[in-house]
């Protein structure tokens, strides 16, 4: 119950918006403990709205926090690749010069 209910009030709120952000999921989750209670009274329903929204936030900012960790992450490795990637070109081009100075080097002995 609890499902369909935040669904079909998350589904309006994007309608709505025409936003899908945090602040979708933690309205759904405010309004559907809201409606839930509704038998309970006022009260019963502003509570159950605040921990229902509550929840939510949490969700959503734990959410978020782990999103930005894998992007520090990602970050770190594509860094260490791009240092590799250039100690390796300058391998490379030190190996280019090497051959370059043995090969002028048998060139002017030969003469």
């Amino acid at each position: 119950m609890w499902g369909g209910v935040f669904s079909t009030i998350d589904c309006g709120l994007l309608g709505l918006r025409h936003k899908e952000d945090a602040i979708n999921p933690i309205i759904s989750g405010f309004l559907t403990g809201g409606v839930l209670a509704f038998r309970g009274g006022v009260v019963s329903m502003l509570k159950n709205g605040a921990i229902g929204g509550a929840i939510l936030a949490l969700i959503e900012v734990s959410g978020l926090a782990m999103m930005m960790l894998q992007m520090k992450s990602q970050q770190r490795e594509a860094e260490r690749m791009q240092m590799e990637a250039q100690e390796a070109a300058r391998f490379a081009a030190g190996k280019r010069k090497s051959a370059l100075e043995e090969e002028s080097e048998s060139s002017t002995q030969l003469k």
